[in-house]
């Protein structure tokens, strides 16, 4: 494959954007529900059209949103963990948990006290299987907290958006899925919680590590696009601040440590997760995508 040198000084192995993918399969819940919560049939992605970013109607209001996690898929969560955890000095914040048939997941808290979930399959024939066949180890989704789903949903709707497989099924978790195509890449879930992290660890019997004084900071993921105008208006319908620059646009939310950076690119780059405090580490295949420090001023 094609390698493309980005910003940071490490390389990123190039694989085809999501926009190009005829079909993306559901490929997550939250890993802090309990078991009991999910052992009902999960609802099935819909076909994905490849389709160009789509323009926020000029009238698109933003919706309320905090971010609550970006997640990697990967083939072992425990091969992850060596970098994760080992080399970055991420503390588990979930205990490990089988969401669903045919995949697990684990969150790690880092010392700003952003979350980075690992999903890895347990089944070969498993959604998160087929994800991992045809893209390899990388970034899968950023889940964007919401004070009511339904009402959040209605607006995305109305400022131009197709949102997907909306569930209200449980009573402590809902959710509903914005195609890659339209948020420049990777999936974007919409969910409520009815309980913080602590009440789900005390529901679970489970207590968080403590994050070491030296670990490093997640700041987030950078994605890769053509148009930034589009995703501008797209983050900003989906609660963001958007700061824009010549050839990126940053997007954060007030007290949040996690952002998200689009950086303007003609070819097809594998998102990369930020971090300060880290070193330059490429990205691999058992642990998922290139770990950059944060672009200079």
């Amino acid at each position: 494959m094609s390698t493309w040198r980005i910003g940071s000084g490490c390389r990123a192995t190039a694989t085809p954007h999501l926009l190009d993918v005829d079909r993306v399969e559901r490929l997550f819940v939250p890993s802090v529900l309990v078991a009991a919560a999910v052992s009902s049939p999960r609802p099935r992605m819909r076909s994905l059209r490849a389709h160009r970013t789509p323009r926020a109607s000029s009238a698109a209001l933003p919706i309320t949103t905090t971010p609550d996690h970006v997640a990697v898929a990967v083939p072992s969560i425990d091969g992850a963990a060596t970098r994760w955890r080992g080399e970055l000095g991420g503390a588990w914040a979930s205990p490990r948990m089988d969401d669903g048939p045919d995949f697990r997941t684990q969150q790690l808290r880092f010392a700003n006290h952003a979350k980075l979930e690992l999903l890895e399959p347990t089944a070969d024939d498993g959604f998160a299987a087929g994800f991992l066949q045809r893209f390899g180890a990388r970034v899968h989704h950023v889940t964007l907290k919401v004070p009511d789903l339904l009402p959040a949903v209605d607006q995305v709707r109305e400022a131009g958006y197709d949102v997907v497989d909306v569930s209200t099924k449980l009573d402590i978790w809902h959710e509903a899925f914005l195609r890659p195509s339209q948020v420049g890449g990777i999936i974007v879930q919409l969910a409520w919680s009815g309980m913080s992290d602590a009440q789900w660890l005390e529901r679970m019997g489970s207590e968080a590590e403590t994050v070491a004084d030296d670990a490093a900071e997640l700041l987030g993921p950078t994605i890769f696009h053509p148009d930034l105008q589009a995703c501008a208006q797209v983050w900003s319908v989906l609660g963001g601040t958007v700061e824009a620059g010549a050839t990126s646009i940053e997007v954060s939310w007030p007290g949040a440590p996690l952002t998200v950076r689009v950086e303007q690119s003609d070819h097809p780059i594998d998102p990369v997760l930020r971090f300060r405090g880290a070193p330059d580490l490429p990205a691999d295949a058992q642990v998922g995508p290139a770990a950059v420090p944060p672009p200079t001023p």
